[in-house]
């Protein structure tokens, strides 16, 4: 029910840009930091013309400057012309919650091979940024039930998949909520009075942590399965960016797993930067190298983050299964017992 401006007009294209451009200098601090990103609402309800005016505008303040926009249901099947156009460098990506839901429910292999597809689809001139929940739908964990493991899983699926993770507020703490108007539970004040020994908020720095760490490969990498199934409840995948890897394992079982692994070399050393824990190569008897990898359960995390020095991973052992459910797997200190 709000006026239209109408952008179609020059005169009012050239002032809207205008003001909205100005606020990169407004918001130059004296150490020379300023906006560099804007989100873009209901990119379908402006005239192209506009968007390519205002991103060109941008460019000539700030050649780095981005833009990431909404344009409902957009994703890495159908980015609605929007992308390597002129107009937008990003998207949100409405269909990672859809992949991420399906990954938690058990379809564990389906939903690889789309984030596989999706990587071929993204570029430095093509971003897509992964979220699972908004304020225009149902909270992503009300949608899950609830389930506290399963909200973890996705955000660690979430968080190391290539592209830009975009994290709805109070997600990182567990909170969700329906869409329901006109109450909009899903659009809640931030419980900043559940902030300390939060463990949802715990994995979630964990998680961004480990991004941090491996930025150049999680953000641009190629993606492929080293270990894991359907049927095992659990998949080992590799990210990998100019030589470098780091591995991602994900547990969708109540029970913790333990996994053995093929290494390159006796001398590899495999690191689990989401428990701060080594796991140091054996030699078998035919000559292979296993490391042996504890991966707890859902509601434990449900995820390990490796990355190796002196070698690297090859894949699951064909000595064994390779998979072992511990029944009596608890956590204590961030270890799996």
């Amino acid at each position: 029910g709000l006026p239209d401006f109408k952008t179609e007009n020059e005169a009012v294209r050239n002032q809207i840009v205008n003001w909205q451009t100005a606020w990169l200098d407004k918001s130059t601090t004296a150490n020379g930091n300023s906006i560099s990103y804007f989100r873009v609402d209901t990119v379908k309800h402006v005239d192209r013309t506009t968007w390519q005016h205002f991103r060109n505008e941008l460019t000539k303040k700030d050649p780095e400057f981005q833009l990431i926009g909404e344009a409902w249901g957009a994703g890495a099947t159908n980015n609605q012309g929007y992308l390597e156009t002129g107009t937008m460098d990003s998207l949100l990506d409405f269909e990672f919650k859809s992949i991420a839901r399906n990954f938690v429910n058990g379809q564990l292999e389906q939903a690889n091979e789309s984030l596989i597809a999706r990587n071929g689809k993204i570029s430095n001139q093509a971003l897509l940024g992964q979220f699972l929940g908004s304020h225009d739908e149902d909270g992503f964990l009300y949608s899950l039930n609830g389930d506290e493991g399963k909200l973890k899983l996705a955000a660690s699926l979430q968080i190391t998949a290539k592209g830009q993770p975009v994290i709805y507020y109070g997600e990182e703490l567990g909170q969700t909520g329906k869409n329901n108007w006109p109450e909009y539970d899903n659009r809640y004040d931030l419980a900043w009075d559940n902030v300390e020994n939060n463990d949802i908020l715990e994995h979630y720095q964990k998680l961004l942590q480990f991004r941090n760490n491996h930025s150049d490969i999680l953000a641009k990498g190629n993606r492929a399965k080293l270990a894991g199934s359907d049927e095992d409840e659990y998949l080992l995948f590799e990210r990998s960016f100019d030589n470098e890897k780091v591995y991602v394992g994900l547990n969708t079982s109540n029970k913790g797993k333990i996994v053995t692994l093929t290494v390159s070399d006796e001398e590899t050393i495999v690191t689990d930067e989401y428990a701060n824990r080594q796991f140091d190569a054996t030699k078998q008897e035919d000559g292979s190298v296993t490391i042996t990898v504890e991966i707890p359960s859902k509601d434990n995390g449900g995820t390990v983050l490796l990355s190796a020095v002196n070698g690297s991973i090859l894949g699951e052992s064909s000595n064994e299964s390779g998979v072992e459910e511990e029944e009596t797997a608890t956590i204590q200190d961030g270890y799996l017992r």
